[in-house]
């Protein structure tokens, strides 16, 4: 979906200013933000390059439309794709502009640090308004999905939904039972193979069975005890 490409690329732009706002903090000597101390030495100063917040604020109108074709194309088998892709919406352009707007401060902004008065807010963090219809265009989209969903499997014909393969007419399924009717088991009754007689009058040998052996008769013993008189 080309709506998906484009929330994709806007979330790469947005997390590549996160990566320049860290580079600039490491030439900055480990220090990102306009106060703090320097773990090691300054090369670049903090203020050489900032991010301006309008460059956000034109970037966060992105994701809301980008997320109409998105919510009116996707299946629900990409629900959970969809949730993910609005959380990490939820990062780059909430909790990202919300951080640059103390990182990069304004004096025309309110100051939260009263040893900074003129370190004032900026307004990086309008950036986040426009994500709220972008969550509810998608969340509506997730519902649609549903429905549909829920429709495709509400048409279908159970008996032709799963083929199946026709019954062996050779083989019968019997079930083992007690008087009163309780199923204990069931199996498979093969049917009974022919077996040919020879010219001798005895049976022949079925194919791939062991001939049988000769057996000697043996008298049967009388048991019986005879009564004493």
């Amino acid at each position: 979906m080309r709506g998906r490409l484009v929330f994709t690329l806007a979330l790469m732009a947005m997390g590549a200013l996160l990566l320049v706002m860290i580079f600039f903090g490491l030439l900055n000597g480990g220090r990102v933000g306009p106060t703090g101390s320097h773990p090691w030495k300054v090369i670049v100063p903090w203020s050489f390059f900032t991010i301006s917040p309008w460059d956000v604020i034109a970037m966060s109108v992105v994701p809301p439309l980008a997320a109409i074709p998105v919510a009116a194309q996707m299946p629900w088998e990409q629900s959970t794709d969809v949730t993910f892709l609005l959380a990490k919406t939820v990062f780059c352009y909430v909790a990202v502009p919300l951080a640059f707007s103390t990182l990069y401060p304004s004096p025309d902004g309110p100051s939260f640090k009263p040893r900074y008065p003129d370190l004032g807010t900026n307004v990086h963090w309008w950036a986040a308004y426009p994500q709220i219809l972008t969550t509810l265009i998608l969340f509506v989209g997730m519902v649609r999905a549903h429905r549909d969903h829920r429709r495709r499997l509400s048409q279908q014909d159970p008996g032709t939904a799963v083929p199946t393969s026709p019954p062996d007419p050779a083989r019968s399924l019997v079930r083992f039972g007690r008087c009163d009717g309780t199923v204990v088991g069931q199996g498979l009754v093969l049917p009974a193979v022919p077996r040919k007689e020879s010219e001798s009058g005895r049976p022949a040998a079925v194919p791939g069975s062991s001939p049988p052996r000769a057996t000697k008769a043996t008298p049967r013993r009388c048991c019986a005890r005879g009564r004493r008189r």
